[in-house]
């Protein structure tokens, strides 16, 4: 059976029924992805920020561990 002969047979008001269906149901899937890729955005902050601050606690470790190295060196001379 032809697309065009079951559309005309079931009327304008079915056809613009599924249309309105299936308008919201886009919109129900853009607002989803659009919610994935904010909270996607927000943790990879949340984990940078993490991250960049342990590397930040380790440099400061290093450091404060090479000044203590050096100034036994210097004690020991």
């Amino acid at each position: 059976m032809n697309i065009m002969a079951v559309a005309a047979k079931m009327g304008p008001a079915v056809l613009a029924g599924d249309f309105i269906g299936e308008l919201i149901k886009f919109v129900i899937y853009l607002a989803l992805i659009v919610c994935a890729f904010v909270l996607g955005s927000k943790l990879r902050k949340s984990v940078d920020a993490k991250k960049a601050a342990k590397e930040a606690g380790n440099m400061t470790d290093e450091m404060t561990d090479d000044m203590a190295t050096a100034k036994s060196a210097d004690v020991t001379q």
